[in-house]
């Protein structure tokens, strides 16, 4: 005779008095300025808050004429906002253009614009064609040598992780899980560790985008056969709220089960629900890729 067992759940509570709701705290902007030299931008910004508050990201949020990403970076992590204002400086090139700029803070996960938005203009350059959004050749917007201590994690200022938590289940594809796990090696590079079950994936999705340029990495995948490595950007979509159409430029893609081979390629994710990949050719192996 098969014997089944029954759980019952208990549930045990303490009825009391509910205590009043608190406030939700709200940001104001005391400054905001930026000083122009050439190709380089500071900007400066205060904010304050009505409590005290420790917020996810402090940020200069910024805007090219055509509303493509051009935030200052790093965004800054765990900075509390005093009542009496905090200030956030920073520096960064710009293209020739005009600019709208504004403080802006990331609290339990949520955006904030704060205050009115500002503008800046950027006036063409001898390297630069007026009116274009292009940067020149020479502008280095991002890079990480990825230095530090054997053991410790990549820069927080710069990459995130990029999971099924904290973006959408799309990124559950290759087995992506939860939690940080890529580490520096002390001797200037990342390793990404994957186990048959578990693989993982760092982002600049919350710290560094851009519109146009070009992208580089020097990387060493797996010789064995079952792993899935990856190089690649994805277009912005905020809190992880996919928006078609999707586009996806892969640097580097490969299987390794076949040995020294992998690809490149654009995908789009089109209103009518296909992928398409145009142009996807096997390339010999190397070791930069861009």
């Amino acid at each position: 005779m098969r014997r089944y067992a029954l759980l019952v759940a208990l549930t045990l509570g303490l009825v009391g008095v509910a205590a009043p709701a608190q406030a939700a705290t709200t940001f104001e902007r005391v400054s905001a300025s930026a000083t122009v030299s050439g190709t380089s931008v500071t900007a400066s910004v205060e904010v304050r808050a009505s409590a005290a508050t420790e917020v996810d990201r402090y940020a200069i949020c910024a805007r090219n004429s055509t509303h493509a990403n051009a935030d200052f970076f790093p965004k800054q992590r765990g900075v509390t906002i005093s009542t009496s204002g905090t200030t956030l400086t920073q520096t960064r090139t710009f293209t020739p253009g005009t600019y709208s700029y504004w403080p802006c803070v990331q609290d339990d996960g949520r955006w904030t614009t704060v205050g009115a938005v500002k503008r800046f203009t950027v006036e063409p350059g001898s390297d630069d064609q007026p009116g274009s959004d292009e940067p020149s050749g020479s502008d280095v917007l991002f890079s990480d040598d990825f230095t530090g201590s054997a053991g410790a994690r990549p820069d927080a200022s710069k990459w995130g992780e990029w999971s099924s938590c904290t973006y959408n289940g799309s990124a559950a594809y290759g087995d992506i899980g939860c939690g940080e796990r890529a580490t520096l090696d002390g001797d200037g590079h990342l390793s990404i560790p994957a186990t048959p079950t578990q693989g993982t994936s760092i982002s600049t999705k919350d710290d560094f985008t851009f519109t146009y340029g070009t992208v580089s990495a020097r990387m060493k995948v797996p010789t064995e056969g079952g792993y899935w490595p990856a190089f690649w950007t994805l277009n912005i979509n905020p809190d992880g709220h996919d928006t078609l159409p999707l586009g996806e430029a892969d640097i580097h893609e490969s299987y390794t089960a076949l040995a020294n081979y992998y690809h490149r390629g654009t995908h789009n994710w089109n209103d009518d629900l296909t992928w398409g990949s145009p142009g996807d050719p096997a390339c010999g192996e190397g070791h930069v890729f861009g």
